[in-house]
Order: structure tokens, then sequence, then C-alpha cells
């Protein structure tokens, strides 16, 4: 990367895939990516042995070192984000306890109920979060009720990339962003108060220290170094949750741009000096200390578009691999030849659930006998970016106002995706060069941790150029205006009777 004398590790830890991404000087991007799959012992969990989480991580590290040309420089530092949330529990010698949780396990959901009746007046003037139940806080009340015997044992509470931190430096530690997701900790205020309102006031002398995301939190160890291939005693960066990655690592320096991410979940963020007036979905400590970043986010985006591909249309989508074509690229392709119109059908995109209704499920309405795959696709493609308005416009009520755009994930890499979001959001989308925009926030911070930049403002300037600007047009966000408050009448037609069902 620009200005750093070596080359730089990101590690992203997904829900579903562990990558290594390798940053030279020359802003060469060299990724290694493998499935990580969870298991669900019961419906509703959502587990996965830590010790497999750490096997997959050696081996991408060791095949993305093995990738790099030989005339490349060193790596000089690492950094480490992951989907945040979720729960990894170690005894006294640091072993794992349990399975580790993640964020989009429910087995917490009777605990969250519980909660949610005096929630917003003594525990979210505190934290600012809106309880779920893959979160930590309740996941470890989940553990106090239903596995006392496990709870007894717990030394250490960590959150998934710092149990990789952990494996890399032998170091126990967190960052403000990840920790101040979790509902354990309050944004402003004594975290004893806090515990004791929930009733985990015990589990305080295993929670990690909290340390700067771009600070060293420790050195490549020598089992590490022997593992991975890494080099001993290298900086170790503290790192982030994986949205405030995606923020760094796609040029958000300051207030008043918008960072969204459309991959699986539709993340819309933005940096704030003071946590909003009124509630948005959460509100975290950003790894840039000067702020604080406002997040509304659900599983309402480019995971329908997936489903519809390699579900709805598997059998075309089949052939069309076969045939050596993208058929994501295929459906995008028929999709922009079919224009906005009223009468077009509309998808409802909540085959994970609605963040505005409990109950809430997808489908298409709207469909007529000349109704193809095409109008199909684009009806998927178009409420994708109406998730992502629902959101933004929910910034906007708490006070956030935007002069742009900065978007990654899958959605980004489409033309014709990139013209709906800002034709529907009507703001100028811009895309930031590169494709592992997560891992390369987390290279950021270990480049400031290494001392290569002085700040992670100034690693952002050097490094997040945009690679495209899309502007909205008038005509197109007329069209999508007028669809989207249809899409809104619809959403509260269908209200009831999702509540009925629940």
């Amino acid at each position: 990367m620009n200005s750093c004398v070596g080359s730089l590790l990101g590690i992203d830890l997904g829900i579903s895939v562990i990558k290594a991404t390798l940053f030279t000087p020359e802003d060469g991007e060299i990724t290694v990516a493998r499935s990580s799959v969870a298991s669900h012992p019961h419906s509703g969990w959502v587990e996965k042995d830590v010790r497999d989480i750490w096997q997959t991580t050696v081996e991408v590290i060791r095949e993305v070192l093995a990738a790099q040309p030989p005339t490349a420089p060193p790596v000089v530092a690492v950094g480490v984000c992951a989907c945040g949330n979720g729960l990894v529990a170690l005894d006294r010698s640091g072993e794992p306890i349990r399975p580790a949780i993640f964020s989009n396990d429910r087995r917490a959901t009777g605990i969250v109920e519980q909660w949610r009746g005096d929630w917003m007046e003594k525990i979210f003037p505190l934290t600012r979060q809106s309880p779920y139940p893959g979160q930590t806080a309740p996941l470890l009340a989940w553990m106090r009720d239903y596995e006392p015997e496990n709870w007894q044992r717990i030394a250490h509470v960590l959150l998934p990339k710092d149990y990789l931190r952990y494996r890399l430096t032998g170091a126990f530690a967190t960052d403000p962003t990840d920790f101040s997701a979790t509902n354990l900790a309050p944004l402003f205020g004594d975290s004893g108060n806090l515990l004791a309102a929930l009733g985990l006031e015990a589990i305080a002398p295993a929670l990690p220290r909290v340390i700067p995301s771009a600070a060293v939190a420790g050195e490549i160890n020598a089992e590490a170094a022997a593992a991975t291939g890494l080099p001993a005693g290298i900086p170790v960066a503290t790192g982030t949750i994986d949205c405030e990655a995606a923020l760094l690592g796609s040029g958000v320096e300051a207030p008043g741009t918008l960072s969204i991410v459309a991959g699986s979940w539709a993340i819309n963020q933005a940096l704030v000096a003071t946590p909003p007036p009124s509630p948005v979905a959460q509100t975290i400590r950003s790894a840039r200390p000067e702020y604080f970043t406002a997040i509304e986010a659900s599983p309402t985006s480019a995971i329908n578009f997936e489903w519809l591909v390699n579900g709805l249309f598997a059998t075309e989508a089949a052939n069309l691999r076969s045939g050596g074509r993208d058929p994501f690229e295929h459906f995008t392709q028929i999709a922009a030849q079919i224009p906005a119109a009223a009468d077009r059908p509309f998808f409802l995109p909540y085959l994970h659930g609605s963040p505005a209704v409990a109950g809430a499920n997808g489908g298409f309405i709207g469909f007529r006998p000349d109704t193809g795959s095409a109008e199909v696709a684009r009806a998927v493609l178009e409420s994708v970016a109406f998730s992502h308005r629902w959101h933004a416009d929910r910034l906007r009520a708490a006070g956030l106002k935007f002069r742009k755009a900065r978007m990654t994930g899958g959605a980004a890499r489409s033309p014709f995706w990139r013209q709906l979001f800002a034709d529907a959001l009507n703001l100028p989308i811009e895309v930031p060069e590169g494709r592992e925009i997560g891992a390369r926030g987390a290279a950021l911070c270990a480049g400031v941790a290494a001392g290569h930049w002085k700040s992670l403002a100034d690693a952002q300037r050097e490094n997040c150029p945009a690679a495209h600007r899309t502007e909205p047009t008038r005509a197109g966000a007329d069209r999508l205006s007028e669809r989207y408050v249809r899409f809104q009448q619809l959403l509260e037609a269908l209200t009831p009777f999702w509540q009925s069902s629940t």
C-alpha cells in the first residue's frame, strides 16, 4: 500500500467465509478465501468450533503468503476484522468451553423479549443499542440460565476477531467498535451499572480490555509464526468489527458520507460527532476516536438476489454456468432492460426477516401473464435498493445528512445496481478501488499500528480512492420515488397480516 515499506495482511472472518488479503506497496491485492461451515444442533442455533476457525485461518494465511510474488516485501503488520457480536467463551487455560456462537443465532430470543419492557428507559440511554438475540449480552445471559456449568467456567469473553488475534499473539483484548456493539459497554458512564441492570455483573472480570483499533494489541508469537508462516514479532493491530472495517476501507473519512455495504446484510452507516438524539438500530464507537458510527442494518440486501439466482432460478443458473456464463451477470443484464413503471411487480426482501415488522417474510406482488424472469430479477434488485433507502431514511430522520455514499459489497460491482442505488437514494454513489474492502480497513489499522501512517485519517486519504462515481438521474430518481411510495404502502398493508402470524 502507498508509503508502506512492507506488505500488510488483513484477515476478515465472516459468518460463512474466512479471507486473508495481502496488500503490497504497489497496491497489489492477493486474496485467499475458504468457506467456514456452521453447525445447527438445534433450530435457530448457529455454532462453530473455534479450533476449526483457527485452522482454516492458518490455511488461508499460508496460501496467501505462498501466492505473493518473490519480489514482494515481507509482511510487516497484521490487522483483523470479523462479524460482530456472538460469543467465544474460554476457560482459565485459554481453551474454548463450548463452540462459538455467531451473531445470526436465535437461541437468546426469550432473553431479549424479557429485557424489552424496560429497555428503552433503562438500557438504551447507556448503550444506544437495541437488543437482538445474537448480541453478546443476551447470549451470556442465556449461558447463565441454560448452561450454568459452562457459565461458571468462563474466564475470558471474546468476540470472533478477538479469538483469532488471541491465537496470533496470546493477548486477550478487544476494540471499541466491536465491544460497544455488544450491549455490555455504555457509550458513556460506568459499565458496572449496566452489567448490574442486565444481571451480568458476575462476568465483569472475564471481559477483555479495550484498546484502540489501530493500536498494537500484541505481536505474532512463536507458535503462530510456526503455524502460519508469518514472521514472529511483527505487530498485530486490535482491529474492528466488520462493518467499521468496510467504512474505513471504503474511505469514509468524516460525517456527511453514507457508507453502504450491500452484501448479505443491508448495512448503512455514517460517522457522527455525537450519538444521534433519536434512536437508530445501533450507535457504536468508531475506530476514528473523534467519532461515533451510527448504523442501520438488516439481512435484506444482496442475499435476496443470491436466493433468486441459486434458488428460484437454480436450473437456469446451472445451465448458464455449464455454458461458461455468470448467472448473476445474466439476470442483472436482463433486469436492466426493464424500465421502472408503476405496474411492474414488487418484491419484498424479507426472506430473513424485516427490521420493522416481526413475522414479515419475502414475496412477490403484481404478477401478470406477461411477467417473466427479467421483470422478476428487476423487482428483486430494486427491492434491495429500497431496503437500503428505508434504513438511510431512518438515519436521516435521526438528524444525519448525506452529500454522497460510498458503496461496497457484491452489488457495488454492478453498474446497473449502482444506478438503482443512486436513483433510489438520490445520492451520488462512489465505489472505492479494490475488492476486499473490509480486509483493507483491517490492513489500514495494521499500518497505523506499525507506524507507517500517523492516523487512520492519513491512511484512508492515501489508500482509498474512488474507482467509480454514479450520479442519480432526475428521471430515474422520480420514477423510483414513485415506486418507493407504493413499496411502503405494501408494507403498511401487509403489516397486520404478518403480525397476526407471529
